[in-house]
């Protein structure tokens, strides 16, 4: 099992800024990365709320 900095993530920085491309948005690579960082971690919290219910 890997640990949680090491968790395997399927969605990258380049799959993130081609998704704004493809709707005619350019954004840096900075902002793609703190774009995947609030998914992940909003996908998170998510799954960490249903699991306490």
């Amino acid at each position: 099992m890997l640990a949680n900095h090491e968790e395997k993530k399927s969605l990258t920085v380049e799959k993130v800024i081609d998704f704004y491309q493809k709707r005619g948005e350019e954004i840096s690579l900075e902002t793609a990365e703190k774009v995947l960082n609030l998914l992940y971690f909003l996908a998170k919290l998510v799954v960490e709320q249903h699991l306490k219910q």
